[in-house]
């Protein structure tokens, strides 16, 4: 038995579309589900980023994956407190490495501290999610240090607490 999987372009009936898709919101397939509120988040139901969110702490590392990438592809600021959660107390670092990503992808200057975090661990497993977080903070600050750890914590310190303010 084959699932359809939700359409990728929004239908020129936003509200039809939305009733059609929160029908879907029931399906047993949690990855169906995961699209599905995507996809509502993008043709303006933001409400479903509440329910996109309760994925990144599922038991499953592909579900909680898969979350965050549909977070990031949302564009929503509103997913960026869970991800930065998920950022920092993940245990699998494949699923820090699509928070990571999905926070580069909405670009929202409240992930700089703990991607800054991000680049401190040098285990060998964490490279691929290093490079990610440097990638983040330079598309965030426009500024670019690589994966140095204190440089971007110089730059921290006296530059980028006060763009936090701003």
């Amino acid at each position: 038995l084959m699932r359809r999987r939700p359409p990728r372009s929004t239908p020129s009936n936003s509200s039809a579309a939305s009733d059609v898709y929160k029908r879907q919101l029931n399906d047993n397939n949690k990855l169906v589900q995961i699209q599905v509120a995507a996809a509502l988040v993008k043709i303006g139901e933001t409400k479903a980023i509440q329910f996109l969110a309760r994925f990144l702490y599922d038991k499953s590392v592909d579900i909680r994956y898969e979350a965050a990438e549909a977070l990031g592809d949302t564009g929503d600021k509103k997913a960026v407190k869970p991800l930065i959660q998920v950022l920092k107390y993940d245990v699998d670092w494949g699923v820090r490495w699509a928070a990571a990503d999905a926070l580069y992808k909405i670009k929202d200057k409240r992930a700089i501290r703990p991607l800054i975090d991000c680049l401190k661990n040098q285990s060998d497993e964490s490279w691929l999610l290093r490079r990610k977080a440097a990638q983040a903070l330079s598309a965030i600050t426009g500024e670019n240090f690589g994966e140095d750890y204190n440089a971007w914590l110089k730059w921290w310190n006296e530059e980028g607490k006060q763009l936090m303010r701003k």
